[in-house]
């Protein structure tokens, strides 16, 4: 809407002074815009409710018809303010108001830095929601602020020069941004590029920040559902008893399964003669090759299978070799431990290796 007033403001000062109003000339540009934006958002509109189906049809009717209304106002909204008697310039003005930005948005930031997210299930944290778009705000006044004196360098630069196309589009440049208008001498308007970079900034902003936090949670989630479940998806059974057979080679061959592991699980263990006198501990059970590939395979306690190597020969009182995690290492001694499963019963056990995490 900047873009296109800027554009036609010849046009309209010379119908302003032919006897046409303000009014008129915005009901013109009003139902020049309809021609073409109702048709488009009504296609726009069918097409989405045909292709995105959604019980909520009140809110999408209403989003649509919140950007058809921006997009008919924006350009008689900004020939009208073209077309206004002229004021005089209101620099201090515009100086508070983008200092008060850039306080908002230095005191959103440290208040988020302070206490972080809002926890979950408070609802939407509208603080995490206005920090970044204050930010990428900032950032678009302190550009508007350089582009006149950039391009004003640029432009004298230019000038010295043989060529006169750059020159001239460099010196047009400088001049809309922060020189007299064409239809007004000496009164001052902010160019055509600012709005459009405010407007550009935040659209990236908020697509970078929303892009970002998404893939983090995931990220975040993946890895949490890798050190829980020990997979992208696990499939357990309540009670001691075991899995099907048929369950676990079927669960095997689903498409998009690169690897299964079978393992038995308890969270009730304990580990005997620590520094504590016991330190209740995980214990998994697993056959070592395939519990170790589907380690490396997540990147999380990686180990050589030949560690546990031996767990049946010699005598039958012989401690098994077992892996420990890095804490309990440093809680157990360096000789043999008892290990006493939810069960019942114990079992003298030796560390082979110390991981990670499982």
């Amino acid at each position: 809407g900047a873009l296109a007033a800027d554009r036609r403001e010849a046009e309209l000062r010379l119908l302003l002074a032919r006897g046409g109003s303000r009014a008129g000339i915005a009901g013109r540009l009003l139902g020049e815009g309809a021609v073409t934006v109702l048709p488009a958002a009504a296609a726009a509109t069918a097409l989405a409710v045909l292709l995105l189906p959604t019980p909520r049809l009140a809110a999408s009717l209403l989003s649509a018809a919140a950007v058809t209304l921006l997009a008919l106002l924006a350009l008689p909204v900004r020939a009208a303010f073209l077309l206004s008697p002229p004021r005089p310039a209101a620099r201090r003005r515009r100086v508070v108001a983008e200092l008060l930005v850039l306080a908002a948005a230095g005191a959103a930031v440290s208040e988020v830095r302070r206490r972080g997210v809002a926890p979950a299930g408070s609802g939407t944290d509208p603080l995490l929601i206005a920090a970044p778009l204050l930010l990428a705000l900032c950032g678009a006044l302190l550009l508007a602020r350089l582009l006149p004196l950039v391009t004003g360098r640029l432009a004298r630069a230019a000038g010295r020069s043989r060529g006169l196309v750059g020159y001239l589009g460099l010196v047009r440049a400088a001049r809309g941004q922060g020189g007299s208008g064409a239809g007004t001498p000496g009164r001052g308007r902010s160019g055509p590029s600012v709005l459009p970079l405010i407007a550009l900034l935040l659209a990236v902003t908020t697509a970078g920040f929303g892009a970002a936090v998404l893939q983090s949670v995931d990220t975040a989630r993946l890895a949490v559902a890798h050190r829980t479940i020990g997979g992208d998806a696990g499939i357990s059974v309540v009670g001691a008893g075991p899995l099907p057979d048929g369950l676990v080679k079927a669960a095997a061959a689903l498409p998009g399964v690169r690897t299964s592991v079978p393992v038995w699980t308890d969270d009730d263990s304990s580990v005997l003669g620590t520094a504590g006198g016991g330190t209740r501990v995980t214990l998994v059970v697993a056959e070592p090759a395939a519990y170790a590939a589907l380690s490396r395979a997540l990147g999380c306690g990686a180990f050589d299978p030949a560690l546990l190597g031996g767990g049946g020969t010699g005598s039958a009182d012989a401690p098994v070799p077992v892996l420990f995690s890095a804490g309990l290492a440093r809680q157990a001694g360096p000789g043999p431990s008892t290990l006493r499963p939810g069960p019942g019963g114990e079992l003298q056990v030796r560390r082979a290796g110390v991981i990670g995490c499982t």
